[in-house]
């Protein structure tokens, strides 16, 4: 402690440094008015009624301290007092945890009134306020001071902040030099007005009237006592007005005097060996944890994880080994499901032995959780270890591309380069969810490839003769889209600065399988890919134009104002279908394209990129858009006609006849529906073609839609070698669930026939055309139901052996028969489970001759069942008697049956080890409008995980999976529902 004595007074002060103290506040008096909620507020939200914005107010306030943007402590609050009326007055010490030693020169006090308004929004900030705790001069804050609080705010610490509560604030003075700089009184005024200071309290008489107060109480006056007097009860009328009119709030609050032997001293801000420090402010933030078992973010844990992120950090990490307790740990770590958070602890593993890592491919989608993605240094040092990483496998890669990742271009693009990988044939199993992949795309920062540069090499503008006739509403296109030059990409990663370090040495010395080319790992984007793709492969065009489509045309999707695609609704010209897609049509909506972008925006910007650039591309691209025209062609006629039919009035067989008529009528049209002009690709599968319809063979079924049956007349190929393709059109239903479903059949099958297990699946084809309408491929199968209530047969058993007789095999049924049975009941009992199909009775499962089991009707999926307490399984005596019951007569289970049991534990096991590619997939379909999504978008891959049994070992999931078939087999409600289904559907 020092003291300086002048001729005039003598100065006691200390240095902030050496007080120990801490630091502590007295909350006073509170005054002020909280407006109350009108009555259009009240109607709207009774509980305001009851609550502290309407009756009287039960606050409490906090006190903590800031410096430099960030949390210094916790907050302090007051405890709870009952105070009966305005004002409210607590008269209570706060001591923060922090010491006047340890607080910086531009520290701040934030103080924050609380009220708990209603139990949903909880505590609710009344007033809030911030003062420094420095004044402009260095010199600590004592004894008391009245503040303002700002209504309806909570008090910001920021060093800018909003909420100032004291004139003497420095950065106050700096505005207000700022505004006094300002030669013009209006531009001043404007720009006091922009930082709220129009009714801030600094500038009226209230703050003059307190700052003499102050200076009297702290005896820098004469003192006169007659004229104090006067002047101190009008100072106090003044001051009682200016209050009552402003709408502040104003509180009473005393900072702790700093006394030694009853003396009084001053505390000045001194840091010692200041000369030698450099201040260096972090953009890290400190997270509020007010309860630890809220599990919120810990503070000392989020800055123990920055401390060892550092750079710092990593040559020590480089060398680093897991032992075995931790490699194992790892591995299980790697193995979680794709919706399972990582713990803080997992997260610091992952990282402590990221190079070890990079070895595993699998690793590398659980590694990303390990990274603050907003942070520059850890944005850079994950480009690096990307590029070093043993490349994904496509079917991790895909979770990549759903929308976790969406405002990350670079981590899609990574993600992009190893789909570039994969082969048309298995792009195709995917295709349908790459195009919902395209919602996730910000096609405003994309670097797209001028694909037509491609594909249009040796060709010349004048070969878009056979221009397709387009007629689209809206105004966006990609040739009005302004294309970003190469080196944008910088700035698209959102916590990249610099370029990857795509010149390590390390990544030369290690031998990765399939090694991306590090310089174009993140400049790729999901458009320009499938772009690419869709101008080289017909089927691969086709595929992706009747899925895009179908999301363009989605009523759901679409607004009253969005874009539609009408391929022939105008007898255009060629050469006006041409120009309506040049770019006079298509300019002026960049910003409009750049800042509001939406699903159906960027689905409509693909349709309109891919018909270009098909249109105007090389021989192959052309002779692909010229597909499209007659597919569409083909479907326009066929639509026009079925909607006359289901017009007609009468029985079945009118309208069958009426059918044909119009269908051999077309010979005379445009468009001849029996011989096509020439051949086209089947909409429902583009690698057969087809040259017209056999007009005998058409059927419709009894239903209210009345599904018509059509038999192709198809060109043999290698694929497909039957002269006939029948496929089933249906209007006013939506079959993008069944679409879905068969996608996967379709794709478990093969997975499975990878592993050498062939169980005679047969998914068959179909593709949603429209919202609500689309083909389906017809299957020579018997309903179950049919074959029961035959009296030729009566069971499933006969119906094989009547089928496939045999004097020499078993059941006196063909070995082959038997085993396409026993195989084809384990796969689809196996598939159904996993995909929760439900609604599963003798109407709607078939047998074909040959044995093989099929299923049809997918309206519900996931679990869902429009009966209650359904199996999970569909497995029955009648389904068990087919291949010779569970036991024989010697009491032993059947061969057969152990057969089918084995099978069925084949297959779940292999595809729980595909389980991540399936769902992923389902993951990227979670925005799509599948009403079996739709429903629960959220429980949607949770639901399959559940079903994988994905926490339990290969052992437990076989037992559970049997137990499982066994719980339901002979199931009483199964059973009485098959008794029930079948009695209503021999009444309709």
């Amino acid at each position: 402690m020092v003291s300086c004595e002048t001729p005039y007074q003598k100065l006691n002060y200390v240095f902030s440094c050496h007080l120990l103290a801490q630091v502590q506040i007295k909350i006073g008096k509170l005054e002020g008015e909280r407006k109350k909620p009108d009555y259009k507020e009240i109607i709207e939200s009774p509980i305001l009624n009851y609550s502290g914005a309407f009756q009287h107010l039960d606050l409490y306030v906090t006190a903590q301290i800031f410096a430099n943007n960030q949390e210094l402590c916790m907050p302090v609050k007051t405890s709870y007092k009952y105070i009966e009326k305005e004002p409210w007055i607590w008269d209570e010490w706060l001591t923060l945890p922090l010491r006047i030693s340890d607080l910086p020169r531009n520290a701040l006090l934030v103080i924050t009134a609380w009220d708990i308004e209603s139990p949903k929004s909880g505590d609710v900030p009344v007033c809030g306020s911030s003062i420094s705790l420095f004044d402009r001069y260095g010199e600590f804050r004592q004894g008391s001071l009245e503040i303002r609080l700002w209504p309806n705010r909570v008090g910001d610490g920021n060093s800018k902040s909003t909420t100032p509560g004291l004139l003497s604030d420095q950065r106050e003075f700096e505005i207000e030099e700022m505004i006094d700089s300002h030669q013009n009184s209006d531009e001043a005024a404007n720009l006091g007005q922009a930082n709220g200071l129009e009714e801030f309290p600094m500038l009226d008489e209230l703050d003059r009237l307190a700052k003499l107060s102050k200076f009297y109480a702290d005896g820098h006056m004469i003192k006169q006592e007659w004229l104090d007097n006067i002047t101190l009860q009008k100072i106090e009328n003044t001051i009682k007005n200016e209050k009552k009119n402003s709408k502040f709030f104003f509180m009473n609050v005393e900072l702790a005097q700093i006394e030694c032997d009853n003396v009084k001293y001053k505390v000045l801000y001194y840091e010692e060996n200041a000369e030698r420090i450099v201040q260096v402010i972090p953009n890290n933030d400190l997270f509020v944890v007010n309860d630890p078992e809220l599990e919120l973010d810990n503070i000392i844990e989020s800055k123990n994880r920055k401390l060892e992120h550092t750079e710092q950090m990593v040559l020590f990490d480089m060398n680093l080994k897991p032992d075995t307790d931790s490699k194992n740990q790892l591995h299980k770590i790697i193995n979680y499901p794709m919706t399972r958070p990582l713990k803080r602890e997992e997260q610091t593993l992952l990282w402590n032995y990221r190079y070890y890592l990079t070895q595993n491919k699998k690793a590398l989608s659980k590694f990303l959780q390990c990274f603050d993605l907003n942070l520059e240094f850890e944005g850079n040092t994950l480009m690096e270890l990307m590029l070093k990483w043993q490349p994904m496998d496509i079917e991790d890669a895909l979770e990549l591309l759903g929308s976790k990742y969406k405002n990350y271009p670079k981590i899609r693009s990574y993600a992009i380069s190893r789909l570039k990988n994969a082969s048309n044939e298995d792009l195709i199993l995917y295709l349908l969810q790459l195009v919902q992949a395209l919602r996730y795309e910000n096609f405003s920062s994309s670097n797209t490839s001028n694909i037509k540069s491609i594909t249009t090499s040796g060709c010349s503008n004048s070969t878009a003769a056979s221009a397709m006739p387009i007629n689209i509403s809206s105004n966006i296109s990609s040739s009005s889209i302004k294309q970003p030059k190469s080196d944008d990409y910088g700035n698209n990663f959102a916590y990249s600065s610099s370029p990857p370090l795509a010149s390590q040495t390390i990544i030369h010395n290690r031998n990765l399988l399939n090694q991306i080319e590090p310089l174009n790992t993140f400049e790729l984007n999901l458009k320009s890919f499938l772009l690419e793709r869709a101008t080289k492969d017909e089927i691969v065009a086709l595929c992706l134009y009747w899925f895009l489509k179908v999301e363009i045309n989605d009523s759901k999707v679409l607004s009253s104002s969005a874009s539609t695609i009408n391929l022939f609704g105008q007898s255009s010209s060629l050469t006006n279908a041409h120009a309506s897609s040049s770019s006079s049509n298509l300019a002026g909506t960049t910003n409009q394209y750049s800042n509001n972008l939406s699903a159906r925006t960027n689905f409509q910007i693909f349709m309109d990129e891919l018909l270009e650039n098909l249109r105007d591309g090389d021989q192959t691209a052309r002779s692909i858009y010229n597909s499209i025209i007659n597919q569409e062609k083909f479907l326009k006629a066929l639509n026009e006609i079925v909607k006359a039919v289901s017009r007609e009035e009468g029985r079945m067989e009118k309208k069958l006849n009426k059918l044909i008529s119009l269908l051999k009528n077309t010979e005379k049209s445009s468009f001849d529906l029996m011989n096509l002009d020439a051949p086209i690709p089947l909409i429902i599968d583009p690698s057969i073609k087809i040259y017209g319809i056999d007009c005998d063979k058409t059927k419709m079924f009894k239903s209210n839609l009345m599904p018509c049956k059509f038999v192709f007349k198809a060109l043999p190929s290698k694929s497909f070698i039957d002269p006939e393709y029948s496929v089933i059109y249906k209007i006013g239903d939506d079959l993008r669930q069944d679409q879905l479903i068969l996608q996967m059949i379709a794709l478990m099958d093969k997975l499975l026939k990878q592993e050498n297990l062939d169980l005679k699946l047969s998914p068959y084809k179909v593709i949603a055309t429209g919202v609500k309408e689309g083909f389906l491929q017809f299957v020579d199968a018997v309903p179950v139901s049919n074959i029961l209530n035959n009296s030729e047969y009566r069971s499933i058993r006969e119906f094989l052996k009547k089928n496939n007789p045999s004097s020499t095999d078993k059941y006196g049924i063909k070995a082959e028969a038997m085993d396409n049975y026993v195989k084809s009941s384990a796969g689809y009992i196996v598939i159904t489970y996993i995909l929760g199909i439900g609604d599963r009775h003798y109407d709607n499962i078939l047998i074909t001759r040959c044995g093989k089991i099929v299923h049809i009707d997918f309206g519900y999926i996931l679990g869902q069942d429009p009966k209650l307490f359904q199996p999970t399984i569909k497995w029955t005596k009648d389904f068990a008697d087919g291949m010779g019951g569970i036991y024989g007569s010697d009491g032993k289970e059947n061969k057969e049956y152990e057969d089918f049991k084995k099978y069925c534990c084949n297959a779940f096991l292999q595809l729980r080890r595909h389980a991540n590619l399936i769902l992923n997939l389902f993951s990227l379909m979670i925005d799509a409008n599948i009403p079996g999504i739709a429903l629960e978008p959220d429980k949607t891959v949770k639901k399959l995980i559940d079903k994988f049994k994905l926490d339990l070992s290969d052992e437990q999931a076989q037992y559970s999976l049997i137990k499982e078939i066994e719980n339901n087999y002979g199931s009483l409600v199964g059973n009485i529902t098959d008794v029930i289904h079948h009695y209503n559907t021999n009444r309709k």
